[in-house]
């Protein structure tokens, strides 16, 4: 597993660490240290098979 690969599943695991209630994708991201909401959703997705809205609203 490269540095870059191992980097984004470690800054998704943290949003596993945060409780979703009251946050919206854009606070999530922020927190992850992802550069915009999109670039998080699609890195969630990829990881997790599963959309950002389903957990984040």
């Amino acid at each position: 597993m490269g540095c870059t690969v191992w980097r984004t599943r470690l800054r998704l695991h943290r949003t596993g660490l945060l409780p979703p209630e009251g946050r919206t994708v854009t606070q999530a991201a922020a927190a992850c240290g992802f550069s915009s909401p999109s670039a998080f959703s699609t890195a969630f997705q990829s990881a997790f098979g599963r959309t950002t809205g389903s957990l984040y609203r």
